[in-house]
């Protein structure tokens, strides 16, 4: 089984271009995976992800077997091949590689949290003969933030709160990390505003760099197509970067100005993310995000949200929040906006004088089980997080929960090898399915 010995690697943060790229390329002929093994569109991403569920699997389970989380700022440890877990992901990131791509001419591999863990990839590579050309897509970090901040999740409660500022520093990593770990390999930037502007000078610019690579116009005019100005909805200026540390605007201004013919960019953008891993090991690695019980339902034909903070890591506390739901309706929502393990002593409905038990259910991948009197929730980033359904009788409600809850970095990767653990499942139910 063949490999086309130089895949295109698409590169860093989500939100930054790297679907509309991925798109444009795969209508030049370059495949990303099985159309039923790539995430669907959605209102976040109307032309498509163009991401294989299997890579994400694979980097999941990297992050989990490094203690790692996706907004972290963690990188690999310089003894990471040692790690126990390495080969078993090594031998699977290869036998992937050749299972789906070989025999399918050009390809290539757009999945964010590649740009963690990218080490492993180059790896593999090598060990495989290829020779990939690595390409990064870089865009105003406030852009990148807005937009994060925008995804919309349909019904669904929005999992995951909004990053805010810590956007920023994810910006940093995924975009230093990813300069820093293509040292010395073919390498193009993409800016998002001038692949906005100019899709079709980016994409001859990407084509260009292979001899045999030769898209017909109609291919050329399809992929330019598929990129629009109206995909940019959040607009920021360089000189909106100032009111962040100086490493934010130096960063975003090398990146833009690279190009891999000259070392000045390479030189500056490698001494800021030596700059940038010494404020890492100085300060925490996780992420924290404010403590909040977020629950939404549907009610007169529209979805309904309601939220309340809590203090974080203050032992045993009380919280009870108000519904304004019919009797016998699906409630859904999350405890905590990161993967969390909670022991809950007590979950109740009362309305006047009528009390019920709240009974929880968790989702899809959150795990609950019943530890003596106490139930422990294992929650993870997911919609429907928790599900409930209010009593019988007449509301409305007050939903009272007593409960302990932890974070932190090893329950984030532990929830992350959940995840991966059932996105896999469903990806071998579909191959039996299609089989």
């Amino acid at each position: 089984m063949k490999l086309h010995a130089r895949p295109i690697v698409i590169l860093g943060m989500q939100r930054s271009g790297t679907s509309a790229l991925a798109g444009a390329l795969s209508r030049l002929g370059v495949f990303f995976g099985p159309e039923e093994m790539l995430y669907q569109a959605d209102a976040n991403n109307p032309q498509g992800f163009f991401e294989h569920r299997k890579l994400t699997v694979l980097n999941l389970r990297c992050l989990e077997a490094f203690q790692m989380h996706p907004i972290s700022y963690s990188v690999l440890p310089p003894d990471w091949k040692a790690h126990p877990s390495v080969g078993a992901i090594r031998t699977d990131l290869r036998d992937f590689l050749k299972q789906d791509f070989a025999r399918r001419g050009r390809w290539g591999l757009k999945q964010p949290l590649s740009s963690l863990v990218l080490p492993l990839y180059r790896d593999v590579f090598e060990e495989l003969g290829l020779m990939p050309r690595y390409v990064i897509c870089i865009r105003n970090p406030l852009e990148t933030m807005q937009s994060e901040a925008k995804l919309d999740f349909g019904d669904s409660y929005r999992v995951m709160a909004s990053l805010g500022t810590s956007a920023i520093g994810s910006w940093l990593r995924y975009t230093l990390g990813s300069f820093a770990d293509t040292e010395g390999c073919p390498l193009t930037v993409v800016e998002y505003e001038r692949l906005l502007k100019e899709p079709k000078s980016i994409l001859k610019q990407l084509v260009d760099r292979d001899e045999d690579w030769q898209p017909a116009e109609a291919d050329f005019m399809a992929a330019e197509s598929s990129i629009s100005g109206k995909l940019r909805h959040n607009v920021a200026r360089v000189s909106d970067l100032d009111g962040f540390p100086p490493i934010v605007r130096r960063t975003y201004e090398s990146a833009v100005s690279f190009s891999d013919q000259e070392s000045d960019p390479w030189n500056a953008l490698l001494a800021l993310h030596t700059e940038f891993l010494g404020w890492v090991e100085m300060l925490s690695d996780f992420v924290v995000l404010p403590a909040r019980l977020g629950l939404s339902w549907e009610a007169d034909g529209s979805r309904k949200v309601v939220e309340v903070g809590y203090p974080d890591g203050l032992g045993w506390q009380t919280i009870r929040v108000t519904i304004d739901a019919p009797p016998k309706t699906l409630v859904s929502g999350l405890l905590h906006p990161l993967p969390y393990r909670a022991w809950i002593e007590k979950a109740v409905w009362s309305a006047g004088s009528s009390r019920a038990p709240a009974v929880l259910q968790p989702g899809l991948a959150s795990v609950i089980t019943q530890e003596g009197p106490l139930l422990r929730l294992e929650g993870v980033y997911e919609p429907g997080q928790i599900r409930l359904t209010t009593p019988g009788f007449p509301g409305p409600y007050e939903l009272e929960i007593r409960f302990l809850i932890e974070t932190g970095q090893s329950i984030s990767a532990s929830a992350g090898m959940r995840i991966a653990a059932l996105l896999d499942e469903r990806i071998r139910s579909s191959e039996r399915r299609s089989g």
